[in-house]
């Protein structure tokens, strides 16, 4: 994506979570991530093993995201708290990809760092649900 620019003004600003205001609400959550990622690579040295937990965790993580976005669709609720979720989770997604680089180092390979299937519903369903908010019923 990227761009998209054009009006809005305040009233935009205000719907779209503030970048400080996501940093507070994940700072608890990445330093959580941080801390279950050193316990891991101390517990299990194979590389790889390590990888295929991490791409677990990140799969769980992603998963909880996208039940909490579709329930808050399904209950019509803020818009806000749906950007604040898929922030939070690119957010997440980001510190899991570098954990995985850092554990492979020069071996890592693009499918270690592709998001698993629940981030990547997570981000169709922001896409879909950013376009289905404009239609009139």
């Amino acid at each position: 994506g990227g761009g998209g620019g054009g009006g809005g003004g305040v009233e935009a600003s205000g719907e779209a979570a503030s970048g400080d205001e996501l940093d507070t609400l994940v700072a608890p959550i990445l330093a959580h991530i941080r801390m279950v990622v050193s316990g891991l690579r101390r517990s299990i040295p194979q590389c790889r093993a390590l990888v295929g937990v991490l791409r677990g965790l990140w799969s769980l993580l992603a998963a909880e995201a996208l039940k909490f976005v579709e329930e808050d669709l399904r209950q019509r609720s803020s818009w806000r708290l749906r950007l604040m979720a898929t922030g939070a989770s690119e957010r997440i997604s980001s510190a899991m990809s570098a954990a995985i680089r850092d554990a492979l180092g020069h071996d890592v390979k693009e499918k270690d760092l592709d998001p698993p299937a629940p981030m990547k519903r997570l981000g169709e369903f922001i896409g879909g649900a950013a376009n289905e908010s404009v239609s009139v019923y």
